[in-house]
This record gives structure tokens, C-alpha cells and sequence, in this order.
């Protein structure tokens, strides 16, 4: 705990779901390694400073890919089939035209989608975009309905809430089980939506407190269209959407994405040259 008895910040207390008795507590010193590699991606470790920059670095992304885009369409047929295919029995400085235009053509199909749900997770005017394109509303917060039989919150069944969660949900990969909001609400059970694509929306029953019985729920496929595709723009940012083979792929353009600035400031030096060159180049006389 920090100062004036208070937690740090980011710091997590995991308690007894039947005793409120706290376990144990992580502060965000001891975060696992992939937890701070998160943080790290999304904040630089700087807090809302950080969060800032890394907005600002997924915007100059999408502007690059966008642009560059636009740069290598070409003006005619002939020219499409040189920039679809790399040549890789070719000179070194074709070859690296051809990496930096053919495979960043390919990777900027993917790159653009990265960046873009980069953009829409680090700005409110983004999201806001989001739902002003697609004609909706952001989905009004969960009201859990009230319990049959309010009591005390050492009087919850969370057992029977999973059981109802269980047989409700019997294909889920994992149920939440939360805890309700005050004596007399009930308690929400949460499960994966089974949508295709869907998987990071959740289907949300809420259940008695003392009996178990399911009082209602509340179903992903429901929200409103701009929610759901607010809901899936970290799974496709991080590949995670459609599962591991797409994971690969993010790996893979990414990968290749840190062989463009190399491959454009040889492209740029190679240009460079030719120009100094033609440059230096002196007109021969007439009557040579």
C-alpha cells in the first residue's frame, strides 16, 4: 500500500469471493513480464503521457501507409505486374525497390488495419468517428436487475450463479462470475459470445443472488453495431481475432514492417545519387 493507506497505483488485490478477505496484492512493480510489455506498447511506461505518444505514432502510421498507397498504384497494367511481384534474381538495387514497394504493398493492406485500430483505441474522437460512421450509439451501461431476495453480500450463491452460467452458456470457453453492485442486485455471469468473430463480446445472465435463478440477461448480438466494433478493435490489432494464425500474421507484418524505413532511405539514397550524377554531367560541345 502507498501513502495515506491507499493502494498504488495499478496496483491489484485479489480477495475471498466468500469472505471479502484480501489474499494477496500486486502493486504495478510486480507486474508479470507481459503485463509490462502492455504497458510498455500502449503507454511507454509514462502514464497518459505516454498514451499520448503512442496515439501520435499510430496516427503518423496510418498517414504513411495511406500515403504510401496511393504512391505505389500504378498508371497502367504493365506497370501493376512489376509492383505485385518481387524479382529476387535481380540486382540489389531492384531487388530492394521491390522489397520496400512490393512487400510494403502487401504488409500495408494489414499495417492500415493495425494502425487504425491503433488510432481508434488511444483517441475519444476516433471512437467517436467510429460510431458516427456507422450510425449508432455507444451501448447504455449494464443495469443489473434486482435480486428476488436482496441480502447481505456474505449471502450470494456464487456457486449457483456459475451452475446458471454453465447450462446457459454450455459451450463457453470461460464464465465470469461478478460481483453485484450492492445488496440487492444480482449477480452478473459472463460468458464469450458465440457470434463468428465475436468472441470478444460477451453474453452477460444475471442470476439471483440467494436461489440461482436466472432473473435475465443480456446478449452481445444486441449492442448497437458501432459498441461491437469498438469491442473488436483490440482483437484485431493485436491478431488475436481469429486466432492463432492470425496471430502469426501480425507477427509477420510487423516484422517486415521494420525492413521498410531501411529499404526507403536506401531507395532515397539511391535516387540521391542518380540525381548528383546527372548533375555533374557536362553538356559536350556542338562542333565536338
Amino acid at each position: 500500500p502507498g501513502g495515506r493507506g491507499r493502494p498504488e497505483r495499478g496496483s491489484t488485490a485479489y480477495l475471498n469471493p466468500y469472505t471479502g478477505q484480501v489474499v494477496a496484492l500486486q502493486t504495478e512493480h510486480q507486474l508479470p513480464f507481459f503485463k509490462w510489455t502492455e504497458d510498455l506498447h500502449r503507454r511507454l511506461l509514462a502514464g497518459e503521457v505516454g498514451k499520448a505518444l503512442t496515439g501520435l505514432s499510430a496516427l503518423f502510421i496510418l498517414v504513411i501507409t495511406a500515403t504510401g498507397i496511393v504512391l505505389w498504384w500504378p498508371k497502367t497494367r504493365q506497370l501493376l505486374t512489376g509492383r505485385l511481384r518481387i524479382k529476387w534474381d535481380a540486382s540489389a538495387k531492384r531487388l530492394n525497390h521491390d522489397l520496400h514497394i512490393v512487400l510494403g504493398f502487401y504488409c500495408s493492406l494489414f499495417l492500415f488495419g493495425l494502425a487504425l485500430t491503433g488510432v481508434i483505441m488511444s483517441y475519444r474522437w476516433a471512437t467517436e468517428s467510429l460510431f458516427t460512421l456507422t450510425g449508432s450509439r455507444p451501448t447504455a451501461p449494464l443495469a443489473a436487475p434486482p435480486s428476488a431476495a436482496p441480502g447481505s453480500p456474505r449471502t450470494v450463491a456464487y456457486d449457483a450463479a456459475l451452475r446458471a452460467g454453465q447450462q446457459t452458456y454450455p459451450a463457453a470457453e470461460f464464465w465470469r462470475v461478478g460481483m453485484p453492485k450492492d445488496s440487492a442486485a444480482a449477480v452478473p455471469v459472463s460468458a464469450p459470445s458465440t457470434l463468428p468473430l465475436r468472441s470478444q463480446g460477451l453474453d452477460t445472465l444475471f442470476v439471483d443472488r440467494a436461489s440461482g435463478a436466472v432473473l435475465g440477461q443480456h446478449l452481445y448480438a444486441r449492442q448497437t453495431a458501432g459498441a461491437q466494433l469498438r469491442r473488436l478493435t483490440k482483437p484485431l490489432h493485436t491478431g488475436e481475432i481469429g486466432g492463432i494464425w492470425t496471430k502469426l500474421l501480425a507477427i509477420v507484418v510487423t516484422l517486415c514492417s521494420l525492413t521498410f524505413p531501411i529499404t526507403g532511405v536506401i531507395l532515397w539514397l539511391n535516387r540521391t545519387g542518380k540525381q548528383k550524377k546527372k548533375g555533374q554531367r557536362r553538356p559536350v560541345a556542338a562542333g565536338a
